[in-house]
């Protein structure tokens, strides 16, 4: 036989047709289960997102209302970066806050008239300048912290044991979705 395998010609293709509509088909179909499970879960994530959004803002203006200094976000969020990493270059903490190094040269330069940083020249290039957290400094950080932290202890006494099991559980989720 011509076409077959047992007379030694190529097998004859088998070819099925299958009746799949993948406009109905419960991955890709409007009336799909797997599609209007996607759909619920992506309004959903999208709800949470909003939520999320909102209730981390609020909290993050509450919590710099509580600042204790007069510095503004900018220069202590710079100063914070001084004194986690050590000292470096203007060039350096610009990469690190993520502004331009005029920026930050104006931000140093009023952190040091406060007497809160120290500039040194750099020790192998005259044309760079290191900037060190001074003990003043340190202070008006530890300070801050401690009254941010004060706040918020106060504000987690008035909740529920499941309340703060469920906050424990959720700091790792929201600083990694910090770090992303």
């Amino acid at each position: 036989m011509p076409g077959s395998a047992a007379a030694g010609g190529w097998p004859t293709p088998f070819v099925v047709f299958l009746a799949w509509d993948p406009l109905n088909s419960p991955f890709f179909g409007p009336s799909g289960e797997y599609r209007q499970k996607m759909e619920t879960e992506t309004v959903y994530d999208a709800e949470l997102a909003s939520a999320l959004r909102l209730s981390v803002m609020r909290l993050s203006r509450r919590m710099r209302q509580e600042r204790s200094s007069q510095l503004t976000p900018t220069q202590t969020s710079a100063l914070a970066s001084l004194e986690r990493h050590g000292p470096m270059t203007l060039g350096e903490m610009a990469a690190h806050e993520r502004v331009q190094p005029p920026s930050m040269t104006r931000v140093i330069a009023h952190l040091a008239v406060a007497g809160l940083v120290e500039r040194r020249p750099h020790p192998t290039d005259g044309r760079q300048v290191i900037a060190e957290v001074t003990e003043k400094g340190r202070t008006l950080l530890s300070d801050d912290r401690r009254r941010r932290d004060e706040w918020l202890t106060d504000r987690l006494a008035a909740l529920s044991a499941e309340e703060i099991a469920a906050l424990t559980r959720a700091a790792p989720i929201l600083d990694a979705l910090a770090g992303s």
